[in-house]
C-alpha cells in the first residue's frame, strides 16, 4: 500500500517536473530499502 501511495505521489510530481518525479522515486526506493535493511538488522540483533 505504501508503494502505491509513493508511486502516485511520484506520478503527481511528474506532472510538475519530470526531474522532481525521478528524484522522488529514487528517494522512495532508498526509503523502502532502508526500512527493509533496518527490519533485517533488528531481526539479527534480537
Amino acid at each position: 500500500m505504501k508503494e502505491l501511495v509513493i508511486a502516485s505521489a511520484a506520478f503527481a510530481m511528474r506532472e510538475i517536473s519530470v526531474k522532481a518525479g525521478v528524484e522522488t522515486l529514487i528517494i522512495a526506493l532508498f526509503v523502502l530499502l532502508g526500512v527493509k535493511v533496518a527490519s533485517m538488522v533488528s531481526g539479527w540483533v534480537s
